[in-house]
This record gives structure tokens, sequence and C-alpha cells, in this order.
């Protein structure tokens, strides 16, 4: 009887350890844009739950893929999940739970809207930005503006004219003397909406009529920029580049940040010339340089991957000291003196944690730039460049911000979906970089 008695309880203790282990079995969800992100975490025996729009963790209207309302749908506790990887917009950091993994934190939008930046980092000597100008009400401001940027007319042209008019003297010796001087254009304003992005609404002026009409349309509820043009940047093979450099901050108190050592390069399709204010030949981001008409590419832009280059490509290019002791080490710096000045803006809500695509430009003195922060940077598979990279980025991404030591992937780890090197044993987070306070040091 007892011997029942004892099977029957083991039983039951077997069922209910089992029901235990399923509800030990951590889950997620995240857009369907981010592979990688899903990928990596099932791998890591994650559970993908799917959870409706209306989850008490999103926020804004709830509405269905075409736009429209979902009706009849209440918040269910039953949906919450340990790992929440969206868009910042749609976080609802109110209902974050303080054990949930957040791909956001609160107050990034003071680096990632462009006015924000400006305003938050300028009065930081060692953080080195364009110049910038925030234009809320042109016709007020004009005098101000002009000023600021030190603004003048040649007499007979609408020819802009400006001199030191650039944070860290960015080109101030190549100002316009003349009409000939067609190859001489200091005097160009790049004029940007301060919360835009994949370059939409950015326009190359060099005139008065240009900028006034474009600077005219500001209002106090969406302004713009205006910052001195780098009218000297460091050329790849004659084309303009700018430098897409990851940077994770998974922690805020202790601040932990960390640059994804394998940043790469985005180039322009044209070579570059500022006598000629075609945006396809200064703005590199993809989205402006994939709407070009193909009849009008050059022989070499042609080829798969020609708008990007690899860091083995720049390291190449530039030779690896170069690389790793004046240009890499700069944008290190810039990057943990960015973050480290906004730290008291940012907020951590659960275990939230913050992925940021810092762009960066390089002059021909090898001088770095800060022009602009991203939040929800492109992990989309769009070159071979980027094919190999994010894989990396992302599971490197996971194994920080769980802390997950036993679990982590290693670089020898088949991964049949992704192109991860099999090279070494190093885990996969090996491909982050942590930023220590030396990093502020003057490169």
């Amino acid at each position: 009887m007892s011997a029942v008695i004892s099977t029957s309880k083991n039983l039951y203790k077997h069922k209910l350890t089992k029901q235990e282990n399923v509800k030990e079995k951590k889950t997620f969800f995240c857009d369907m844009k981010f592979t990688d992100v899903r990928q990596a975490l099932m791998k890591r025996k994650w559970i993908l739950k799917r959870i409706s729009k209306n989850n008490i963790s999103f926020k804004g209207k709830n509405t269905n893929q075409k736009g429209k309302p979902i009706e009849n749908k209440k918040n269910r506790d039953d949906e919450i999940v340990d790992f929440l990887w969206t868009n910042y917009r749609r976080v609802n950091f109110e209902k974050i739970q303080a054990y949930q993994y957040v791909n956001h934190l609160q107050g990034v939008t003071e680096l990632s809207i462009k006015s924000n930046l400006w305003s938050n980092l300028s009065k930081n000597d060692k953080i080195r930005l364009p110049f910038t100008v925030v234009v809320k009400n042109f016709d007020a401001q004009k005098k101000d503006i002009f000023a600021a940027l030190s603004i003048t007319v040649i007499d007979g042209e609408n020819n802009l004219d400006a001199n030191n008019n650039s944070k860290n003297n960015v080109a101030d010796n190549n100002t316009i003397n003349n009409n000939n001087n067609n190859n001489k254009l200091s005097n160009t304003y790049i004029i940007k909406p301060v919360s835009s992005s994949r370059g939409r609404g950015i326009e190359i002026v060099s005139n008065l009529n240009d900028l006034e009409s474009h600077l005219k349309v500001a209002t106090e509820e969406k302004p713009m920029i205006i910052q001195k043009y780098i009218s000297n940047p460091s050329l790849i093979n004659k084309f303009k580049f700018d430098i897409r450099l990851w940077v994770l901050v998974s922690s805020i108190d202790p601040l932990r940040i960390y640059t994804f050592n394998e940043p790469y390069a985005r180039l322009s399709n044209f070579e570059f010339t500022m006598s000629d204010n075609n945006k396809l030949i200064h703005l590199t981001n993809n989205s402006i340089q994939n709407k070009q008409d193909d009849m009008l590419r050059t022989a070499k832009s042609k080829e798969k991957d020609a708008k990007m280059f690899s860091y083995e490509q720049l390291m190449h290019y530039y030779g690896e000291d170069v690389w790793k002791t004046i240009i890499y080490k700069q944008m290190k710096r810039q990057t943990y003196l960015t973050i480290n000045e906004i730290v008291p803006l940012l907020k951590t809500t659960g275990k939230g944690f913050e992925l940021f695509g810092f762009d960066y430009m390089l002059d021909d003195d090898l001088n770095i730039y800060l022009i602009e922060v991203n939040l929800d940077p492109d992990q989309s598979h769009s070159t071979n460049v980027t094919r190999n990279i994010v894989p990396k980025c992302i599971n490197g991404i996971i194994d920080i911000v769980t802390n997950n030591t036993n679990g982590a992937l290693k670089k020898d780890d088949k991964n049949e979906n992704t192109d991860v090197d099999n090279s070494s044993n190093n885990s996969l987070s090996e491909y982050w970089d942590k930023l220590e306070s030396e990093d502020e040091e003057e490169v």
C-alpha cells in the first residue's frame, strides 16, 4: 500500500516538476524585421511568443498591419514576455516589468533627435560636432542665424559666404572669394529635419534663395537644423563616406558602454566634388543611394558591395596602425564622451538596454566628427558586409545583456542561418569592446 502511495507521490512530483520546467522557460517577442534577434534567442532555447499589438508592453493606437483598429481586444497579463525587442516608439515603459529585458532606455531621444543632440553636447568642447543652429521660426531668427553662421551675401549673387562658423574649426579656411572658385565651396550648408531618418528631408544649399526657402518651413512643432557642411571629407577612391558604429549601452548604473569592433563605411556612388550640390554625391545613407538612377552610376559603383566597406577594407585602405590608433580610437573616445554626457537624462526600465547607430565622418586631416545618432539602427542583410556582421552584433548583445556566460554561443558554434566567423573559441561578445574611462583621454 505504502509503495503504491509512494509511487503516486513520485508521479505527482514528476508531473509538478514538468509544469515548473514549462514555467521556467523564457519567452520573447520581437518584430518580424529583427530576424537575427529571433534566431539568436531561439538558439539559446528562448521561446518565441506571439502577442497582440495591444499588449500592455506596447503603446499607441491598436491597429493591424493595414492600419485598421483592432476591436474587442483586452490587455492580457499572460502575454507578457521575458524579452521584448521592438521599435522605440512602440514601448510602453510604464508597463515594463522589473524582470523584463527591453531593447530601449527612456530618454534616448536626447541623442537621436538632432536638435537635442546639439543642445546636449555642444557645451562639451571635447565632443567634435559640426556647428549647428536650430531653426523654429526663420523670419524671427534670421538675423541670429546669419550672425551665428557668419553668413553674408556676395555682391551681385545669392551665394553665401561664411567664416569661422563651425565648432572645432571644420574647414573654416575654405571660403569663396570670387565666382570662378567653383571647387572651393565652403559656403555650403546642410539643412535637416530634427527627427527624420533615412536621409528624408535633407537639403544641400549654397545660395540664399535655397537656404531661405528650405528654412521657412520650420516651426516650433517641426524644427529644422542648419549646419556648416564639412567640405574637406576624407575620401575612399574619390568617394565620400561615413562610418556606422554600433554602440551598446547595457547599463547606466553602473555605466557600461560597448562599441562593436567591426564598424563599416557607407559610400556615395558618385565621385565627390563641391561644385555640385547633388544629394547623391553628398549623402551616403543607403536609402538615398538606393534611389538613384542605375544609368547614372559609375562602373565601379555597379559592383554589388561598392556602397559599403568592411572594417577590414577600411584598415587596408588607411593602414592597420592608422585605423586602430587614430580613427577607431577617436570614435571610441567620442562615443564615451557622448554617452557619458547624457547619462543623467537616461532611465532604465526593467532590464533595459540600448543599441545605437553612431554615424561618424572623417575629414582629410583624419579628425572624426559625430554627425548623428540613430535608434533602432538598420539590421538588414543588404550587402555581404552587413550579412556577415549583423549576426555577430546581435549574438554578442544577447550574451552581454543577459550576462549569459554558460549559454553563450561561441564563434565556432555551427550557425546554419548566419555567417558567423568560426575561427575562434571566444564568445561572440568578444566582437564588442567595453569602453572605460581612459577612452575619454585625448587621442
